[in-house]
């Protein structure tokens, strides 16, 4: 792994992805997910394919939705002309839960996803070199479940829904 991330590292270009984008990192109660846009989609391929015959992968990719992908333990890598997508179960997901997520993921329409969030649109207009937003919804949502001693931590989660903190670089 040493020597990948060093090969990786003295040679950003054989990549195929676009370091100096705009990336995308998120966590919700199910999932750790990173989106990377692509360069270029065929030495993207050829790095993946010269990775997987070092380390002697077997799995072939497969057509996932609009991306070709590995599905592999709780996690789904996939790709398309576009972004190399990384989803991660924290759940001890299947592959096949995995996969089954990652399509209802990148299928579901604009108004079930993030975009439809008001502080979200906000924050996206005001965008820095490095942003950082902290949506607290789904904890304020779990704690309106529990007993009225965790929930007396509402209000205090309520004040930083929607936080965000941007960089220059």
């Amino acid at each position: 792994i040493q020597k990948l991330v060093t090969d990786i590292m003295k040679n950003t270009e054989e990549l195929g992805l676009d370091l100096k984008g705009e990336a995308y990192m998120y966590m919700n109660d199910s999932y750790f997910g990173f989106i990377v846009p692509m360069k270029n989609k065929e030495k993207y391929v050829s790095f993946v394919k010269k990775q997987a015959d070092a380390f002697g992968a077997k799995e072939e990719p497969h057509k996932i939705e609009s991306f070709l992908g590995v599905s592999k333990d709780n996690s789904v890598f996939a790709w398309n002309d576009d972004v190399l997508y990384f989803l991660v179960g924290i759940n001890n997901q299947t592959a096949q839960q995995a996969e089954a997520d990652f399509k209802k993921i990148v299928t579901q329409k604009d108004e079930e996803s993030i975009i439809s969030n008001p502080k979200y649109k906000e924050f996206s207009e005001s965008k820095k070199d490095i942003s950082v937003m902290v949506n607290m919804e789904p904890l304020v949502k779990f704690t309106e479940k529990m007993n009225s001693e965790v929930s007396q931590f509402k209000g205090l989660l309520s004040l930083y829904n929607g936080t965000s903190v941007n960089y220059y670089v």
